[in-house]
């Protein structure tokens, strides 16, 4: 990620890098063929039906390839990019203050250090949470 200008309204420019490396596509592609594997078993034969997408015409590695830059994408919460911890390289403090800029806080996802095994939203709402605390917290005379 990186900003496209010095106008902070301005959106960041993101690019995730999907497939950019040959072990990405070889990892993908064998994905992809135990999933349709697993779909041709007796366990799901009563619910499954003909492939749709991207058809059983779909076979070779380019084509696969081609399949998924097109229809591939981001299926979690990227975390870790304003991580908390107690080391200076971290950006965040354990009070969600970035280290060097007074008065900014984070409270969202990007603070994880690492991603959950579950669905982020419990661990965001705790997030924003404990950012409120220490919010009031520090405005108190």
């Amino acid at each position: 990620m990186s900003l496209k200008s010095n106008d902070p309204r301005d959106p960041p420019v993101i690019r995730y890098n999907f497939l950019a490396s040959e072990k990405d596509r070889r990892i993908q592609r064998r994905a992809f063929r135990i999933a349709r594997k697993l779909l041709r078993t007796s366990a799901f034969a009563p619910y499954a039906g003909d492939e749709i997408t991207p058809g059983a015409d779909c076979v070779s590695d380019s084509q696969i390839d081609d399949y998924l830059a097109c229809a591939g994408g981001q299926h979690h919460h990227p975390v870790g990019t304003a991580r908390m911890g107690p080391s200076t390289d971290d950006v965040l403090d354990s009070r969600l203050s970035v280290r060097g800029v007074s008065g900014l806080r984070v409270a969202d996802a990007s603070i994880m250090p690492t991603i959950v095994s579950g669905n982020t939203n419990a661990p965001c709402i705790m997030i924003g949470e404990k950012a409120a605390h220490h919010i009031l917290e520090d405005a108190r005379p």
